[in-house]
């Protein structure tokens, strides 16, 4: 296989260098949102679900086909492919990179990984049973939970389905699962919110006690602090917060009110970002982003954005924050929606980059922007307060860089390491102008361990980490040339990184 093309199977990113550039509100009346349809590839335009796996990629399920993107272009697949059905309705992303797919009639398609195939898995045996797919968690236990429209919720280990026991409430409508602790889940169904512990066989339906209205509740999820948001079809979002629990009341909801007058439309989504920006999806009236503090309720400034101000659709369907921090919006009828920010610049060959597609931008201490592509680095160093190069300095294999840098670094002396799948680990001193591969160093017993890297981060000691494909983890310490290999029987779980 060609190693560009393995390479970009682990590390990918977007085709254009784009720098969010957040002016004051002033001049934020038109937001910067690309949009992605049937046009651009897309398998169909209305989006159920969207994650990133661990290689980079972007899936995107939609109504009619499965699309995965690349930063470039889009590859469908369908039932022709490996697909159980077109109409994919719920999804997830677990642990292992694995990707599981909810479908409209009660199967699930399994995307393995590393391995790249499909598998399809059925609840029933029985073809002529079924129901949708509505919602799939993975527990603590690695293993799944399942909800369904009509049919229960099913509990799978790896071999079986189990269907939790929830006498009368087994045939209601279950649209979304969290699990907040060990054995005890909450399940969002259309009279409100169950509360079932598996193990006992305890469930109990809860109500206003908790602070919860009987009301229809179409989404769930909990956020990377361990809160649980739920959304509300009248519009009204609530949150379990465990911090703010105390051990001898009820579980306790509370109403979350950004807007005096919030939306009667539902809500569909609800995702807390890594600047702590709280964006609330609605099936009709766009996105709500609400800027914050450290606590949620301390809500800084909330903007609404809708086809007034960039959007393609008020129909959401679903949100999430890929690595970069661009915000994806799943519509129904609009496809992809990417929110990147207020103003943008935009780099590519034209502006000096030696190629476009990018895979690690890294900035060293002297304020150079050092950009990993598919065919070498570019060096770019900027003016104070200008956004327009005012140094371009292009690097390859000729100058002693290997091929395939997917991953840059800098030690505390101001040396720079270049990472790449293949070819290992070279340093580069800025005032030589040369590149040094690392071959030789206390703790490599090969330096084919370190061939292919996948990522590598410097830590508050100057340790550098370096995660790899198959070896493991290695910690190296530049200032005394040694490394040292973390790896399965060591404390990882996994050599592959």
């Amino acid at each position: 296989m060609d190693i560009r093309l393995l390479i970009r199977r682990f590390y990918l990113s977007f085709l254009l260098l784009v720098f969010l550039l957040f002016f004051p509100q002033l001049n934020a009346q038109k937001f910067d949102i690309r949009s992605y349809n049937i046009q651009d590839g897309l398998a169909q335009s209305q989006v159920q679900f969207i994650t990133q796996d661990y290689l980079g990629y972007i899936w995107l399920a939609t109504t009619d086909g499965l699309s995965r993107f690349d930063g470039i272009s889009f590859t469908n697949y369908t039932l022709h492919d490996g697909l159980a059905e077109n109409d994919i309705t719920s999804g997830l992303l677990d642990s292992d990179g694995n990707l599981w797919f909810g479908h409209r009639h009660g199967a699930i398609t399994l995307h393995t990984f590393p391995e790249d195939t499909f598998h399809i898995i059925r609840l029933w045996e029985d073809r002529k049973r079924s129901a949708e797919i509505t919602s799939m968690i993975q527990a603590r236990d690695g293993s799944l939970w399942i909800t369904t429209q009509g049919e229960g919720v099913y509990h799978y280990t790896g071999d079986h389905f189990t269907r939790l026991d929830l006498d009368t409430l087994s045939s209601w409508n279950y649209y979304s699962i969290v699990e907040i602790e060990d054995d005890i889940l909450l399940l969002g169904t259309s009279r409100g919110i169950v509360l079932s512990q598996p193990r006992t066989g305890k469930y109990k339906l809860l109500g206003k006690k908790n602070g919860l209205p009987d009301s229809y509740v179409y989404f769930m999820n909990k956020d990377y602090e361990g809160r649980v948001w739920i959304g509300l079809t009248n519009g009204r979002v609530y949150v379990y917060d465990p911090a703010r629990q105390s051990a001898d009341e009820p579980l306790t909801f509370h109403p979350y009110v950004f807007s005096s007058t919030p939306p009667s439309a539902n809500v569909t989504s609800v995702l807390l970002d890594q600047h702590h920006n709280i964006w609330i999806g609605y099936y009709g009236d766009g996105v709500y982003r609400v800027s914050t503090g450290k606590d949620i309720y301390d809500i800084r400034d909330v903007q609404h954005i809708t086809v007034q101000n960039g959007l393609n659709t008020n129909l959401i369907f679903s949100l999430f924050e890929d690595r970069e921090g661009n915000i994806w919006l799943g519509t129904d009828g609009g496809g992809a929606n990417i929110f990147k920010g207020d103003v943008f610049y935009i780099y590519t060959r034209s502006e000096g980059l030696i190629d476009n597609s990018i895979w690690e931008i890294f900035e060293d201490h002297l304020g150079n922007y050092w950009i990993a592509t598919q065919f070498g680095v570019t060096r770019l160093k900027f003016s104070p307060n200008s956004y327009k190069p005012l140094e371009v300095e292009q690097f390859d294999t000729t100058a002693g860089l290997p091929p395939g840098v997917i991953s840059i670094t800098e030690d505390d002396r101001g040396l720079l390491y270049f990472g790449s799948f293949g070819k290992g680990l070279v340093q580069f001193n800025p005032q030589s102008r040369k590149f040094l591969p690392l071959k030789k160093a206390t703790g490599l017993t090969d330096p084919n361990l370190l061939k292919n890297i996948l990522h590598m981060r410097r830590d508050s000691s100057g340790n550098i980490w370096i995660a790899t494909y198959g070896e493991g983890v290695f910690k190296y310490n530049p200032a005394r040339n040694e490394f040292t290999n973390i790896r399965e029987g060591t404390g990882l779980c996994s050599n592959y990184i």
